[in-house]
């Protein structure tokens, strides 16, 4: 079940004058200012990728190979659905009413839940027929958890103080990044 990001995020969830200050550079200096916004955006995509989560809002598609009564969203927190949709048979895109379906977002991972009585339709035979669109992140810096943004902040230190270098063939790993962020992705 493929997601892919249809809108990204439009705000960081550690800026650029917050991650100059992890580094200890001066904010005036701004020499390093496009490498270090690079690096703070891997660092929050290797964090994302690590929890399975989405942490600053953006707009989402799962794809799926069928309907069933509950299907997991996989990136956290959902903070709505947008749309359902799926190809019938003639391979036509139909939506899905959305009194048929809501949100259920206190389990980990939220879900899509179908009514009961909601007849699933016949499907096309493409690989994935079923399309969900939804909202997931959230809508400040501020509400992101800061063991979070601490694991952010160590792999920004991480990638600026060894770019460049690998170590054994990949990037460095650091113990206490991979306790933050599994201690956290129990939690998002």
């Amino acid at each position: 079940m493929p997601v892919k990001i249809t809108i990204p995020p439009t705000v960081l969830a550690v800026s650029l004058a917050d991650a100059k200050s992890q580094l200890n550079i001066e904010q005036a200096y701004v020499a390093d200012d496009t490498l270090i916004t690079s690096i703070i955006k891997a660092a929050t995509e290797l964090v994302q990728n690590e929890m399975q989560t989405q942490l600053m809002d953006a707009t989402l598609v799962l794809s799926t190979e069928c309907f069933k009564r509950t299907i997991s969203l996989q990136k956290n927190p959902v903070t709505g659905i947008t749309k359902v949709e799926y190809y019938d048979v003639n391979g036509a895109l139909q939506p899905v009413n959305a009194a048929n379906y809501w949100l259920i977002s206190e389990d980990k991972p939220c879900m899509v839940e179908f009514d009961s009585d909601f007849n699933f339709p016949s499907v096309d035979d493409r690989k994935y027929p079923v399309i969900i669109t939804y909202q997931a992140g959230y809508a400040t810096a501020v509400e992101v958890p800061f063991m979070v943004v601490a694991a952010i902040k160590l792999k920004i230190t991480d990638l600026y103080e060894h770019r460049g270098e690998l170590e054994n063939g990949t990037i460095s790993e650091i113990a206490s990044f991979k306790s933050l962020v599994q201690t956290e992705a129990n939690w998002i």
